[in-house]
């Protein structure tokens, strides 16, 4: 599987991993940061037409791009680089009549960054394509790959040179600045005690070690001092933790079990100092608080996903496909609003490399005998058709082998639609299985069986609808149709699993779960937004799964909570864009409606909110942020709830609730939990004054218990926000039943299915 990070144009015939250039690959970091400080001059493309522009690399982690013709400065974090294509792939080159730029396919390459953004490229020779190119592939891996202390490094040196200007030392005032701009809004009082507490020779100035200090000083976690430690201590002076209550603690608070040479070997990693070193070594095996703390708040040791689930495809991938929620997004080809954005091949590749498993294709007539994908009725731009299958045929088995899905909207002429089938046979050719329509079969094919293939929905030539091409027919995998009722539909004589009806989000008969779920277990069904949403915004995901909806598109161009809690949800099996939908809704004896009330069994679940380290401002520029947590939990309609934390008024920085919440939990395996951090600003709160900053979304199950730290990413890029995560205690009673040898809801729900049987026998 090639590197994400790098996508090689396929007239290239580079293999990225093998064939990097000896001169960059071999160069140190700081020689490649050296030469990439001089600047370089470039082509830049964009829509509206060709510059020239001067590149650099500013040594903090920032490409800095200079427009020659005006002296305007922009800059793009490494960190916010979604990956490099090599080549023109991207829709500007693509667009682009310039007999020059079509001549530089060989030193062209493009920076896609913040999920939408691109940077087109021409450089003036292969030497420096190279350099640029593979030199800013290498340190973006290289940034990534860093421990914690080195990002920490780099975040302290970075603020340290936005106020210390061409001074050593920080004054009082430059260090109330300082703690303005990393989002805590400073009392004198409060930059004062900061001096005194890190300020070894009594000057009342910050040299840059003292400055660092002061930074890890502001990002200690005294929760975990102060109440937990003492807690769980066996030292009646809290002075030391004991191994063998540290294992107690694992035991029965963590919810994990260590030898005893385990826990010294996890201790080992945190063990600095002389003394606690001294301490280590010794018979008496026992810890300092600071050890203790370090363990609780290592975001790796201690993150709150089990990553063994969230690596692994462990879920059983052998049932018939409908039985299946896979990864489904709407309008693919848009990089913004419904009426005037852009349509790109980027948005498929970006929308595969998320994990996406079902895309859209909105197919039309082109003026030139060439099929097209816009946004009909609008002006939304186009692509062509034959450009948006090569790029699916690159991307789609990037992320997960399992079969993608192509829902095709046809509205072209049956001309284009013969066109539409050369391209795609011609492009996909072994990808395509045969339709599964012609051979009539009771059940479906497994994901499993399905994997590397593409399956195309769509329209099918019939007495109903004349105006299908037989080529384009004959390669649909799963045929369209349209819904009449209910009891139609379940006529089971008539039993059809391969056809796929599609339902707008306001459908009313989304609300009847039971009748939606026996539906779904006999075909497919979509969900899709309505045509009010221009802004791309994007309805709640439930209305479909709740019914076992497989399809529920989303507009992944788009950012809000339910396309956070899609992105949880699908976190689950291994990332792999299939889950499993819940015994509920694949066992036609049992009512999704009303089965809470026959389970005595619930789940109960509690999560206690401690604290945030380094949340992100809005933007450079704006104020300190207010934050509030709030707790969302998406599943059942009896399993759904919103709660919130306390406003923290000025400190966005170390920022403390210490607020616990409990919820009862019916159906925990279809429960995903969003923790979102807004700004409130109490002037605007009647407009819409609560702004998302960060957020982590993750499935019930995946979730490790006891003490964890939750990584945040933006609610705009909806990327992992370097050195910033949430404090939490989650207590899980009844989820891991196997282990303590309750039934699982598996066995109480087929034990329902089967008292229903025998009822009516």
């Amino acid at each position: 599987m090639k590197n994400k990070l790098f996508i090689d144009d396929e007239d290239f015939e580079i293999d990225i991993v093998d064939k990097v250039d000896v001169d960059v690959e071999d160069m140190t970091e700081s020689e490649l940061i050296r030469e990439l400080s001089v600047g370089y001059p470039f082509l830049s493309l964009t829509t509206t037409g060709m510059g020239e522009v001067e590149l650099k690399y500013d040594n903090i982690g920032r490409i800095v791009v200079k427009r020659i013709d005006s002296s305007k400065v922009s800059t793009i974090w490494l960190k916010d680089v979604d990956n490099i294509l090599w080549g023109q792939k991207t829709q500007t080159f693509i667009n682009s009549d310039s007999g020059f730029v079509k001549c530089s396919k060989r030193t062209s390459f493009s920076v896609n960054y913040n999920l939408n953004k691109q940077l087109n490229l021409v450089a003036p020779s292969r030497k420096i394509w190279n350099l640029w190119c593979k030199g800013l592939g290498i340190l973006i891996t290289t940034g990534r790959e860093d421990d914690n202390s080195t990002v920490l490094l780099r975040y302290q040196l970075q603020h340290w040179l936005s106020v210390a200007e061409l001074t050593d030392r920080l004054t009082f005032d430059q260090i109330s600045n300082l703690l303005s701009v990393i989002n805590i809004k400073p009392s004198k009082s409060f930059v004062q005690k900061c001096i005194e507490t890190v300020d070894d020779n009594g000057n009342g100035l910050l040299d840059f070690k003292e400055f660092t200090q002061l930074i890890k000083h502001l990002r200690k976690r005294d929760e975990i001092l102060n109440e937990i430690f003492e807690e769980h201590t066996d030292d009646k002076k809290k002075m030391f933790i004991s191994v063998e209550h540290l294992k107690i603690f694992f035991e029965t608070v963590q919810d994990e079990s260590y030898t005893y040479d385990e826990i010294l070997e996890i201790c080992s990693k945190y063990v600095k100092d002389e003394q606690n070193a001294e301490t280590f070594s010794s018979k008496n095996r026992i810890f300092l608080p600071e050890t203790f703390s370090q363990i609780l708040s290592d975001p790796d040791f201690n993150c709150v996903i089990n990553k063994s689930l969230l690596e692994d495809v462990y879920q059983d991938m052998t049932q018939p496909i409908n039985m299946y929620y896979i990864n489904s997004s709407h309008n693919t080809y848009l990089e913004g609003n419904q009426l005037s954005s852009r349509s790109s091949v980027c948005a498929y590749s970006r929308a595969f490399l998320q994990g996406v498993r079902c895309v859209e294709l909105d197919c039309w007539d082109g003026s030139d005998g060439r099929p097209i994908i816009t946004h009909g009725g609008t002006a939304t731009t186009e692509m062509l058709f034959e450009d948006a299958i090569k790029i699916i045929r690159k991307y789609a088995f990037i992320a997960s082998e399992y079969p993608v899905v192509l829902s095709l909207e046809v509205h072209t002429s049956i001309e284009q639609q013969k066109e539409m089938a050369r391209i795609m046979v011609e492009q996909f050719k072994d990808y395509l299985p045969p339709p599964i329509w012609f051979t009539k079969p009771d059940v479906l094919p497994s994901p499993e069986e399905l994997k590397g293939k593409i399956l195309l929905k769509g329209p099918i030539l019939n007495p109903k609808d004349p105006k299908v091409a037989k080529e384009l027919s004959k390669i649909i995998w799963m045929p369209t149709k349209g819904f009449n009722s209910f009891s139609k539909e379940f006529d089971m004589k008539k039993k059809k699993p391969w056809y796929c009806t599609s339902f707008v989000e306001d459908n009313k008969y989304l609300s009847n779960f039971s009748s939606m779920s026996k539906l779904n277990q006999q075909q497919f069904s979509r969900i899709y937004p309505k045509g009010l949403r221009i802004g791309s915004t994007n309805y709640n995901p439930e209305l479909g799964w709740r019914g076992g909806c497989q399809l529920v598109a989303l507009n992944t161009q788009s950012r809000g909570k339910y396309l956070f809690i899609n992105q949880g949800k699908f976190l689950n099996n291994g990332g792999c864009g299939y889950i499993l939908k819940p015994d509920i809704l694949r066992i036609s004896k049992v009512d999704p409606k009303t089965f809470h009330k026959d389970i005595r069994f619930k789940t109960k679940f509690s999560i206690t909110i401690y604290s945030a380290r380094q949340l992100p401002k809005l933007s450079e520029s704006t104020s300190i942020i207010n934050p509030r947590v709030d707790i969302i939990l998406s599943g059942m309609p009896q399993d759904s709830y919103t709660k919130s934390t306390k406003k923290i008024s000025g400190n966005g920085f170390n920022p403390y609730w210490g607020q616990k919440f409990t919820f009862n939990i019916v159906l925990p395996e279809a429960v995903t939990l969003l923790l979102m951090i807004v700004d409130v600003d109490e002037s605007m709160i009647n407009i819409g004054g609560n702004v998302p900053v960060a957020y982590y979304s993750i499935p019930l199950p995946l979730i490790r218990q006891g003490y964890r730290v939750i990584p945040l990413y933006n609610c705009k890029s909806c990327r992992l926000i370097p050195m910033c995560d949430l404090f939490c205690k989650f207590e899980i009673d009844n989820v891991r039943v196997e282990k303590k040898k309750k039934r699982s809801l598996t066995d109480r729900v087929a034990s329902l299915g089967n008292s229903s049987s025998n009822n009516n026998n």
